[in-house]
């Protein structure tokens, strides 16, 4: 214990906080008197003077914080979603260039019947053909939407 606290020291005043807290059950007591011990224990390292002293209560190396182990399990859980929601969106945007590519090859097979030349109509259908075939393996390399 530090210097200038003694056990009945802290007694006394959890005692005497005891004795003025009222209306409220065992639980919210005795959380109350652990975060008066919690301050008694920082008062007792001076802090006004020592300015080696925590700045807190919750600065104290005997504070700890009741849900860390929660908040750290939960956190975990969000970035394992947060990884599986940047997949999915890698998998969506790869599924729309597909769509953009075979929107494409029926546009330049509509645009080649306005062309006059015979070789412009060929060509634009040779296009849409490279093209068809370049999003048809794009789609067979992509994971099956679920069902």
């Amino acid at each position: 214990m530090s210097e200038g606290l003694s056990g009945t020291k802290v007694g006394k005043q959890l005692a005497e906080h005891a004795k003025h807290s009222s209306g409220h059950d065992a639980r919210d007591r005795r959380d109350r008197l652990l975060s008066v011990a919690e301050a008694v224990l920082w008062r007792a390292t001076h802090p006004e003077t020592n300015p080696a002293a925590p700045r807190g209560p919750t600065y104290m190396p005997q504070y700890r914080q009741p849900a860390l182990d929660q908040a750290k399990a939960l956190d975990e859980k969000a970035d394992k979603a947060f990884a599986a929601g940047v997949s999915a969106g890698r998998t969506s945007d790869n599924y729309v260039r597909a769509t953009v590519f075979l929107a494409s090859v029926l546009f330049l097979v509509g645009i080649s019947a306005h062309f006059p030349s015979r070789g412009a109509r060929y060509g634009l259908i040779a296009l849409s053909a490279v093209v068809l075939v370049v999003s048809l393996l794009q789609l067979a390399q992509l994971p099956r939407p679920p069902s």
